[in-house]
């Protein structure tokens, strides 16, 4: 039982994780056209 919530603790960790670096490199690509616009689809395609 412990062991199973660890690892879905882990997962969950992990999906955090490659969400913010989606989020961050997702920024960076748009750094130069930065509007409004572009910063919604990012926030939509990390989610």
């Amino acid at each position: 039982m412990i062991f199973s919530a660890y690892n879905d603790n882990k997962k969950d960790g992990e999906k955090k994780m490659r969400k913010a670096s989606n989020l961050l490199a997702c920024k960076l690509k748009h750094y130069k056209k930065r509007t409004m616009n572009r910063r919604g689809n990012c926030d939509k395609k990390a989610r």
